[in-house]
């Protein structure tokens, strides 16, 4: 009865998944159909005159200020719901952009869950938000650009915003598109430093005298785990750090994913090389051990249907560990010690740069001014800390010893995702990081230590784009059956030992070996036209 349940939840998760694909393709078509009757009367206001737009009740109640102020329309991600004190937020934050940029900026929450249908709604309706975060990387960019829903910003890009250019660095070739910049990274180009481990509640450590230096292997790690499982058998012993991360991947090597579809560059390789990664040993090595591991009870029965974080759960004392990508060099937080397995060199690749991309929508008709208040967002440290941890006094408090006390914020949380990552900018051993953002955010020659600490690599393939436009039957088809199986393997809910080869197979029978021979055909050009050498895999960082 348990397996029919689990069985029903992932049919049904898996069919409200196509449903918004299939659904952002017929939003899609329509908003084409609409597009030409669409006007641009101004940022956030497009198909309406001045008059119609400013009859909203929040237009009105932001435009009786001055009237001369622009008006721009900010998307931040929620996971779950919007903020309560969000309309604090943004009062303050206007007091800002009115004085520095001449404009008032209308914060509009989105369910990251539904932002793909809500975004193409909204610029159907004429009603679009000017500055978007667009989640899923370079698929979502390609759709997007290819039709004409969003605007290039290499015009935007000069005088004071510059220091986006100077921040972003490198990682700015993520947000390109057809050679055109279409979008920015949430963040500055450090993604690569990070590297794939565990992070352990130091609480729980250092109650049992655990020491995260010994833990170097697959099994210490399990002997860690099944001690906790005894001793504290009211907390879950490990989840995902997010619900869209699979454990075993803290666990394996790293691989370039190329930005969309099956097959992968390997990293490490003397060739270009590209894998299915469900067929490399040491996935199918660690897939194994995390179903051990959630036979044990190590991982909760309900981990891939959940919406629970698993890094708020372990900030709150509810698990003892998260499999996470983004390990940093401190090797650990306020509340948590880190630990790698996998000794690799971090792998810096373009789908990790573009997995959240600020875009401007192609109805904004100040596309300079969204820009610059992203600028601003990033410049500004009284932005950003308002951005991501509310107002000071009323969110957060400021301790003696340079960190945060959020332990009484009910009315605007700060989670990872809603402005990108714009005040997590650096490296430290603190968990809130807003202390040394007033101190000057983190720049890109600063990141360069960082980089070689790790030893980092960029993967040979940076800055490349696969245009799956000659496979995108295979791709949906390919999309499809990775629904059904892959996170579901890596996280440990059902056997690989009967289970992977049926993935294997189906991703055959729907069209697999043919996006891998069509992006070994496009990685080859690419190379060719930027003068690299295919025998090498990867560069090191200089």
């Amino acid at each position: 009865m348990e397996e029919e349940k689990v069985t029903e939840e992932k049919a049904g998760k898996n069919h409200r998944k196509r449903s918004r694909r299939d659904r952002f393709d017929i939003i899609l078509t329509i908003m084409l159909s609409f597009s030409l009757l669409l006007g641009s009367a101004g940022c956030g206001q497009a198909g309406k005159t001045g008059q119609e737009a400013a009859s909203t009740e929040k237009q009105q109640a932001v435009g009786t200020a001055d009237s001369s102020y622009s008006h721009l329309r900010v998307s931040m991600l929620v996971p779950v719901d919007a903020q309560p004190d969000l309309d604090q937020v943004e009062d303050v934050l206007n007091e800002v952009t009115r004085r520095q940029l001449r404009a008032e900026v209308e914060l509009v929450p989105v369910r990251m869950t539904d932002f793909s249908d809500i975004y193409i709604q909204r610029m159907t309706e004429g009603e679009a938000i000017d500055l978007m975060l667009l989640s899923s990387g370079t698929d979502y960019l390609a759709k997007y650009a290819n039709n004409g829903l969003i605007q290039p910003l290499d015009d935007c890009m000069g005088g004071s915003v510059n220091y986006l250019r100077y921040m972003m660095g490198m990682g700015l070739e993520a947000g390109k598109y057809q050679e055109k910049q279409y979008g920015i990274p949430q963040e500055t180009n450090r993604v690569g430093v990070y590297a794939k481990g565990f992070n352990l509640s130091r609480k729980i450590c250092d109650k049992y005298g655990i020491d995260p230096a010994q833990i170097q292997t697959v099994e210490d790690l399990e002997a860690v785990f099944d001690l906790i499982h005894e001793k504290e058998p009211e907390i879950t012993v490990l989840m995902p750090e997010t619900p869209y991360y699979g454990i075993a991947d803290s666990l394996t090597t790293y691989y370039d994913k190329l930005t969309t579809g099956p097959g992968y560059l390997k990293s490490g390789t003397d060739t270009g090389e590209i894998v299915f990664e469900m067929e490399e040993q040491v996935v199918q090595d660690a897939v194994a051990v995390v179903h051990r591991w959630y036979e044990k009870g190590f991982i909760p029965q309900n981990v891939n249907t959940t919406d629970e974080y698993g890094s708020d759960m372990l900030h709150a004392g509810e698990c003892f560990a998260t499999a996470s990508n983004t390990i940093g060099p401190e090797m650990g937080g306020i509340d948590y010690y880190s630990v790698r397995i996998v000794q690799d060199a971090p792998f810096m690749t373009t789908d990790q740069e573009d997995a959240f991309l600020w875009v401007v929508s192609a109805q904004c008709s100040d596309p300079k001014l969204a820009v610059s208040f992203l600028n601003l967002c990033y410049r500004d440290s009284f932005v950003s800390n308002l951005l991501y941890y509310g107002i000071n006094g009323v969110h957060y408090k400021m301790m003696k010893d340079g960190t945060l006390d959020i332990s009484g914020n009910a009315g605007y949380s700060n989670n990872w995702i809603q402005f990108g990552k714009i005040s997590n900018l650096c490296f430290t051993t603190k968990d809130l990081q807003a202390a040394e953002i007033t101190q000057g955010i983190q720049t890109a020659d600063k990141l360069q230590m960082f980089y070689h600490e790790w030893k980092t690599e960029k993967s040979v393939a940076y800055g490349f784009f696969f245009d799956p436009a000659d496979v995108e039957l295979e791709v949906t088809a390919c999309a499809d059956v990775c629904e059904q199986y892959e996170m579901l393997l890596k996280n440990g809910t059902i056997d690989p030992a009967t289970e992977l080869e049926k993935y294997i197979q189906e991703m055959y029978n729907a069209g697999m070996k043919k996006i891998i021979r069509e992006k070994e055909r496009q990685l080859g050009e690419w190379m060719a036209e930027q003068g690299i050498q295919a025998e090498s895999a990867t560069e090191e960082l200089e």
